[in-house]
């Protein structure tokens, strides 16, 4: 990819050591679940309010 060759080759080796790290931090389920409820909460109300009622 042209874009990764432009990149320095040592700010490379930064941006993926930044990467590993950020790679293991945890992961909250949890906090996943409330967004996707969230999303899917808003979709169904717009959808709700969209569609056409007699």
């Amino acid at each position: 990819m042209l874009a990764v060759r432009l990149v320095p080759p040592l700010l490379m080796v930064e941006f993926r050591a930044q990467a590993l790290a950020r790679s293991s931090r945890p992961v909250s389920r949890a906090g996943l679940a409330i967004v996707i409820a969230a999303w899917l909460l808003m979709a169904t109300g717009l959808a709700w309010w969209l569609w056409p009622h007699e």
